[in-house]
């Protein structure tokens, strides 16, 4: 299954990214974006999980510099 996942950046001015995962976001996830590294604090699935995709919206929150994952 594939999840189309809208990143939404909730403490800065990007406008966010969209991408397609093979696994379902959760909360306390990191994600890179354009070389910063975000911690997932919400996700709210928009669609039911069909056969072959779900779409989630998901807000991040930047990682603070000394917790980063790469």
């Amino acid at each position: 299954m594939q999840y189309k996942v809208s990143y939404v950046i909730d403490d800065e001015e990007s406008p966010g990214v969209i991408r397609t995962r093979d696994t379902m976001p959760c909360i306390g996830d990191f994600v890179r974006i354009e070389g910063v590294v975000y911690v997932v604090q919400e996700v709210i699935e928009l669609s039911k999980q069909s056969l072959n995709c779900a779409y989630f919206l998901v807000k991040v929150n930047r990682e603070h510099p000394h917790n980063a994952h790469t």
